[in-house]
């Protein structure tokens, strides 16, 4: 099983595990070093690509328009001269082609842009799992799951990962709440998708005795509206 795991870290970088993967992997990555180190090598290189394709369209959109161009149909070069006076394809070729390239250049910014924002997850989770200081705060309650908090003092971050902890509606968040002598602040909200999540949030429980999870509207709350479902004490 270690094995196995090693050998996804290029799946890793670029996304491409399902949600089991990519939850066991990142409790793996927590642990090893090497996997920390090549998946930072591999984050800095698809950084570099992605900084190069927002830069320059790449060939095959030119390929797609060419193709589009090749298999158009228009006016035989030998029909009468009235008939090729009269050649509407030569009138809404040009538009559509400039509006679908537009459609393709647009969906790539989409995907760039989402690709910069799974990057930039990724890159300060790994920061935050791999920290030389983090903390680790396992979590328990009555629902089912397995719950933990991994915090970072010097990069003053936090990062929930959750593994079989049930999906709520659109409408509602999970949130986590750090506890203290003043009573509960916001932490930040998370969402799970098949079980799992690997959420980054601002911020770390130093300070603070106890954590505690609820279920909150998806906008949030200010303090807690339901009872706590998971809770964990800071060392």
């Amino acid at each position: 099983m270690t094995e196995d795991l090693h050998g996804l870290v290029g799946l890793y970088v670029v996304d491409a595990l399902d949600d089991d993967e990519r939850a066991r992997f990142e409790e793996h990555l927590a642990a090893c070093e090497a996997c920390a180190a090549e998946v930072a090598e591999f984050q800095a290189t698809t950084s570099r690509l992605a900084a190069l394709t927002a830069e320059e369209p790449p060939p095959a959109l030119r390929a797609s328009v060419l193709e589009r161009i090749g298999t158009t149909r228009q006016a035989s070069p030998l029909a009468p001269v009235g008939a090729r006076r009269h050649r509407p394809s030569v009138r809404w070729v040009a538009p559509v082609l400039l509006a679908a390239a537009v459609i393709a250049v647009a969906v790539l910014t989409v995907n760039l842009r989402s690709t910069h924002r799974t990057l930039d997850h990724q890159q300060n989770l790994t920061a935050v799992l791999t920290a030389p200081d983090a903390r680790t705060v396992p979590l328990a309650g009555s629902a089912p799951g397995h719950l933990r908090l991994v915090y970072s003092p010097s990069l003053r971050q936090s990062a929930v990962v959750a593994d079989g902890v049930a999906d709520v509606p659109p409408d509602q968040a999970y949130a986590m709440w750090f506890i203290g002598g003043d009573g509960p602040a916001l932490a930040g909200l998370f969402r799970t998708s098949g079980g799992h999540a690997a959420t980054v949030m601002d911020g770390t429980p130093r300070g603070y005795q106890t954590l505690g999870i609820t279920v909150e509207p998806a906008s949030g709350s200010s303090t807690p509206t339901t009872p706590v479902i998971f809770s964990g004490n800071v060392a």
